[in-house]
């Protein structure tokens, strides 16, 4: 249960950090209100983060083998720090859902994505940082920030077939994609960097972090090749878009698992 609510949490924080970029993409500016056609589908997506979150709180509560009664909901929610994450996370999710339903303006939008990715980290290995507790918050919601803009968008304009529309996404994508990249593997090299070589080689999270390691290569080459279609003759190939968002979507569960295993040495 608790992988399956932390996908569903990632999709649910990437669509809706797709939704600005694409808006963005297609050349909203940031004082423009949310389409009432989109709404439903930005609404959907903070829906998915909402019942991921209540999977989340049901298998952490499970987890603690705690008593289905008032005062132990009560005590997790109060008294630990994965409570106070998850109540701070649930109020992100719930300020962003009423964003979409007034159809707030862009800059509001992102406004409450970003708090969303950094309120994300309170429930990550990012919490359990005792050494550099902001930076590894920091790293967290940066690189929530940056995969949502980078592939959470090009979900979002998958199917535009507009030579504009992509070279806009080129340019958002050669920010963000490098911007992932630096504070995934910032972040990674900070949980496994007190670990020996073959200690991180014989743990899950190791083995985990080398097969995300090597979907995110596979989908950085057609992110290049896609950018090399742009410049030729300005549109990506089409098998090729549902090859990266098969490859992206394979990363989100991967991450799924990761975020669920210790670090080697702890």
């Amino acid at each position: 249960m608790a992988v399956a609510a932390r996908g569903a949490l990632f999709v649910g924080a990437l669509a809706v950090i797709g939704e600005v970029g694409a808006s963005w993409v297609h050349g909203a500016r940031w004082g423009e209100r949310l389409a009432p056609a989109s709404r439903t589908t930005v609404l959907a997506s903070w829906w998915v983060a909402s019942v991921a979150l209540l999977m989340l709180f049901v298998a952490q509560f499970l987890a603690l083998e705690l008593a289905p009664s008032a005062a132990d909901v009560a005590m997790l929610v109060r008294q630990t720090a994965w409570g106070t994450g998850w109540m701070l996370l649930t109020a992100c999710v719930l300020v962003g859902a009423f964003m979409a339903f007034v159809r707030a303006a862009l800059v509001v939008r992102l406004a409450a994505v970003v708090a969303l990715a950094v309120a994300m980290g309170g429930l990550g290995h990012a919490a359990a940082d005792e050494t550099a507790p902001w930076l590894a918050r920091a790293l967290d919601a940066g690189h929530v920030v940056a995969v949502g803009a980078w592939l959470g968008t090009l979900a979002q304009v998958a199917r535009t077939r507009s030579a504009d529309a992509w070279s806009r996404f080129s340019r958002l994508a050669t920010v963000a994609a490098p911007i992932a990249i630096a504070t995934g593997v910032w972040a990674a090299w900070r949980r496994v960097s007190t670990a020996s070589v073959p200690l991180i080689l014989a743990s899950d999270y190791g083995r985990l972090l080398a097969l995300k390691t090597a979907i995110v290569v596979g989908v950085l080459l057609l992110g290049a090749w896609h950018r090399r279609q742009l410049r030729a003759r300005g549109l990506p190939s089409s098998a090729g878009i549902r090859a990266e968002i098969a490859l992206a979507c394979a990363t989100l569960l991967v991450t799924a698992v990761l975020t669920g295993s210790a670090p080697p040495g702890e």
